[in-house]
């Protein structure tokens, strides 16, 4: 199980609004959602990745906000089939420091899953 792509498409679904990918888009909306694999550890069984994830938006109230609704949800991502936990670590105010300068908060979320189906 790609744990990144999973959790994207799951964020995705979730009706939180912004929509959530591995990367910045090309055509970046006003508001939007990456996850990235910062770290973890793989094995036999178990993949438990380290990751960030990055809420954008166009003001910093607005990026807070669903930040902090965004990691209400995110241990509900565990009832996923594969997923054993999620768990968000830390949450912090990390503004873009190259132009367009968009505010941004980052959620550090360690999420444990099966490797196997």
């Amino acid at each position: 199980m790609n744990i990144e792509k999973k959790l994207a498409e799951w964020i995705s679904s979730s009706g939180l609004g912004p929509t959530a990918s591995l990367s910045v888009p090309a055509d970046r909306p006003n508001e939007f959602i990456t996850v990235e694999r910062t770290g973890g550890s793989r094995g036999e069984f178990n993949d438990t990745a380290m990751l960030a994830v990055q809420v954008w938006a166009g003001r910093r109230s607005r990026a807070s906000d669903l930040a902090d609704k965004l990691a209400r949800m995110l241990p509900r991502f565990d009832d996923h089939p594969q997923v054993s936990s999620c768990v968000v670590t830390s949450i912090y105010n990390f503004p873009e420091p190259d132009p367009p300068h968009s505010a941004r908060y980052q959620l550090s979320v360690q999420v444990t899953a099966k490797t196997q189906p």
